[in-house]
């Protein structure tokens, strides 16, 4: 199994000694240190790379749940899961509406602590399925602007060249037209026609684009190559 960086955080360190040994003893697959005062938290969680906090609920200078809204203002999205002494209703429910991923309490001996391993697991995977959705959501809008994009460069080439075949092209009619009236005989006369009937087509067609356009431009048009959902790749 992948490895997974927890750090504990607690301001006694027999209590938090406990923990790592206990933890590393059921988990061998976690990487484990310790933290015994909250500036110590924050600061390793500014320079480390951290899958998950198990942090004690009441600490001296700055309790745990300071401790998570510090990490949420610096940016992180680290899940945090409570430990404490005295649990209560009211705390659980303050953490939780924090963003608290889970909540035990210190029962004598941690007899939970296989509740704990796999809370300390669930939360990892969560926070690992967000960043996988929400980079597969920034791939997904990526490639819906960038067929816009595309679709306006498309459109706007194809408005260029029609306005520019058009403007000579109605030229072209009025000379037909100034020299079937002028035609001395009846061969003169074909080939004038011809071309004029070749310009008529042409024109049609220059004249069909602006509905060309608004079609490519609509949702009911779509490219060569449809749109991937780059969450199908996770």
């Amino acid at each position: 199994m992948e490895k997974l960086h927890l750090l504990i955080v607690d301001d006694d360190e027999e209590v938090s000694e406990f923990m790592r040994l206990r933890i590393s003893h059921d988990a061998k697959h976690f990487l484990i240190d310790c933290a015994y005062t909250a500036e110590d938290c924050l600061k390793y969680l500014r320079e480390n790379k951290v899958d998950c906090v198990l942090c004690d609920y009441q600490m001296p200078t700055m309790g745990g749940m300071e401790i998570l809204l510090h990490a949420k203002k610096m940016g992180l999205d680290t899940p945090f899961i409570f430990v404490t002494g005295q649990g209560s209703e009211e705390v659980a429910r303050e953490a939780f509406k924090n963003g608290a991923f889970d909540y035990f309490t210190k029962e004598i001996g941690f007899a939970h602590f296989a509740r704990i391993i796999n809370s300390i697991e669930q939360a990892v995977l969560k926070r690992h399925a967000e960043k996988a959705r929400a980079a597969a959501e920034e791939a997904m809008k990526k490639q819906v602007s960038d067929r816009k994009r595309l679709e306006r460069q498309r459109a706007d080439l194809f408005a260029t060249v029609a306005h520019d075949i058009k403007s000579p092209l109605t030229a072209i009619l009025g000379y037909s037209d100034m020299l079937l009236k002028e035609a001395k005989d009846q061969e003169t006369s074909q080939i004038i026609s011809g071309i004029r009937s070749s310009c008529l087509k042409i024109k049609g067609i220059m004249e069909e684009f602006p509905l060309t356009i608004s079609r490519l431009e609509s949702p009911e048009y779509p490219l060569e190559e449809p749109l991937r959902d780059p969450a199908k790749n996770i």
